[in-house]
Order: C-alpha cells, then structure tokens, then sequence
C-alpha cells in the first residue's frame, strides 16, 4: 500500500464520457499539465483530476486536490487500431500548489546520461 506523499506525481483521471465514466492514471508533469495515455481521452467530455491522495474513495483525506479539466490534447497520431503514439496531456484549469503530496514528475536532463546503470 502507497503512503502519503510516496507518488506525489501520482494523478487520478476519472474520465466523463457520454455514456458513462472510466478511471485513467496520469502523472503530473507541472503545475498546470497531467500526462496521461492517448486512449483515455477518446470521447472524453471532461477529466476530474484528483491529486495528493492515495485512497480515492476517502473523501476525509485532508489535503488532496480535485479539480474539472476540459482541455486536452492528444499525440496527432495517435491510432487507436494499433495503439501507436497512445499520448495526451490534460491541461488543469489552474495551476495547483506544490507541497510534499502533489509534485511533478522528475524527468531527466538532456544532458542526463545512463551508461552502465540497470532499471
């Protein structure tokens, strides 16, 4: 089990679709961007974006961030047949406050090298 602020990256997207809702993960790539799989956004109408939680059906969970996004924009060649460039980021309406429970992600550097090193 996750503890607070172990994936403080870690976002929810529960996606509003026209008939019905599907539940997608994202990472919180700055303030105001989510990066999440392309084919969470097929026929989306909105996203609620949860962040800073780790139990998301525990709504007493002081300090989590649940915001409505309706901007999205999705790779230009994604293909949904064949799954390729399955990528898209959701714009959240405003930019959220970092603290040690909502963080973005930490990418590396162009001049970040991984010679010699195993995942």
């Amino acid at each position: 089990t996750a503890t607070l602020g172990q994936f403080p990256f870690q976002v929810l997207l529960k996606v509003e679709l026209s008939q019905g809702r599907a539940l997608c993960g994202g990472s919180l790539l700055s303030d105001q961007w989510v990066l999440t799989a392309g084919h969470c956004t097929d026929g989306a109408k909105s996203f609620e974006v949860t962040l800073g939680a780790v139990d998301f059906e525990d709504t007493t969970n002081d300090g989590r961030v649940v915001l409505t996004a309706t901007e999205y924009h999705r790779h230009e060649k994604y293909n949904p047949l064949f799954a390729t460039n399955d990528v898209a980021v959701v714009k959240l309406p405003t930019p959220v406050a970092f603290n040690d429970r909502v963080q973005p992600v930490k990418l590396p550097t162009g001049s970040d090298t991984f010679t010699d090193r195993e995942v």
